[in-house]
């Protein structure tokens, strides 16, 4: 496995393939951070062009398509915001849990009370419709608003003490918990008249994108808790050659802008010993999840049965049922296809920090469960080649 790090002093500009233009939609589908497939595409573009400045646009057709069709063998593990304070070193950022009921500590600015649901048993007068008897409701006794301003990343530590159930402190101000998404930063374009190298009158668009890097003196500017610092975006590569080499100037996102990829020296956090004999696991989602549904097609129960019924974790005998789910809103992801030169169908993805609460039938083989999931995708088929679906593992509150 190979480990890397993509930074850029450009503007990045990320879209989510929708349709854009029409009045009133000019600022639909830009993203504040790219998907994986989109870095798990310009991770194989570098590593086909440093094989060969031709790789992609050999003359002889067979040659071509097997190029390609050896490139795309080559895996993303996973992709995940990294961070580095002015002259430290990488740190991992990761997903706001989907769990986590973030509160405004009263008559302060930016500091937040950290809440956990507890589960309990469905139960018809909460006022759902579900079919299974075994599903468990999250349940608070919180009846204000959530912070609407809360940190979108969350520090490693902070994440760790939340998923094994830690005792964390009572308030937290923004930057002790983690950060917010790159700010977009638009910029106007106008059309140039090739004839006369003028103007176009009325001809102007604009193009949204964010910057990792946040200049010294302009952090105010920048993010709106003035972080220090410098945003990455890590990868983790499988499934390559030793020849194979990701590393060097690379092209990103829309227009094309220029990145720089690095090794990243920072271990990946290894998977928590503390699962022994645990029933009931929670599985939190640090890439979002292309499904086909809000969950993995082996893991999802049917409307047509009264329990969720048991099912096979996949490469494994353990057995395991879904029996809660922490689920935010979807997120649309299109594009366009090289191959049949069309736009990709929309499909709807399960977003990063979703978590999934599942109930072990063995309880003495849950930490062989935990090192089995950590950090890999409880995807199937292509979409888990290109990073989607990657999960870390926690323990469930039932206090």
């Amino acid at each position: 496995m190979i480990q890397l790090v993509i930074n850029s002093t450009e503007p990045l500009i990320f879209r989510d393939g929708r349709p854009f233009g029409d009045f009133g939609t000019v600022t639909g589908g830009v993203l504040r951070w790219p998907l994986p497939s989109t870095i798990a595409g310009m991770v194989r573009t570098r590593i086909g062009v440093n094989h060969a400045s031709d790789f992609f646009w050999k003359k002889d057709r067979a040659e071509r398509t097997n190029n390609i069709a050896a490139i795309l063998k080559i895996g993303v593990r996973w992709t995940l915001p990294v961070w580095k304070p002015h002259g430290g070193q990488w740190r991992y950022l990761f997903p706001r849990p989907a769990d986590a009921l973030l509160m405004n500590v009263p008559d302060t600015s930016g500091v937040y009370t950290l809440h956990r649901f507890t589960l309990q048993k469905g139960d018809p007068s909460f006022g759902h419709d579900l079919p299974w008897k075994n599903w468990l409701l999250p349940v608070s006794d919180q009846r204000d608003k959530p912070a609407a301003d809360a940190p979108d990343f969350w520090h490693q530590a902070a994440f760790l003490q939340w998923l094994m159930l830690e005792p964390m402190q009572e308030n937290y101000s923004h930057q002790e918990l983690g950060f917010s998404l790159p700010e977009l930063e638009v910029r106007m374009h106008t059309s140039i008249d090739p004839e006369t190298g003028t103007v176009c009158k009325g001809q102007l668009f604009s193009s949204s994108g964010i910057r990792l890097e946040i200049p010294q003196g302009r952090e105010q500017q920048c993010s709106t808790h003035g972080a220090r610092g410098t945003y990455g975006i890590g990868v983790a590569i499988i499934d390559h050659e030793e020849a194979d080499n990701p590393f060097g100037i690379c092209l990103l996102g829309g227009e094309r802008r220029t990145v720089l990829t690095d090794p990243l020296e920072t271990p990946f956090p290894t998977c928590p010993t503390g699962f022994q004999s645990e029933k009931f696991l929670r599985l939190v989602l640090v890439t979002p999840g292309n499904f086909g549904g809000w969950a993995p097609d082996w893991l999802r129960p049917s409307k047509d049965v009264d329990e969720t019924p048991w099912a096979t974790l996949p490469d494994t005998d353990i057995q395991v049922r879904l029996v809660a789910t922490h689920l935010s809103r979807w997120q649309a992801i299109s594009g366009w296809d090289y191959d049949r030169r069309g736009p990709k169908a929309m499909r709807k993805l399960t977003p990063a920090g979703t978590v999934y609460v599942i109930e072990v039938k063995s309880p003495e083989r849950s930490q062989e469960l935990a090192n089995h999931l950590w950090g890999r995708s409880i995807a199937q088929g292509l979409h888990n080649q290109d990073g989607y679906g990657v999960v870390c593992i926690g323990k469930v509150n039932f206090s």
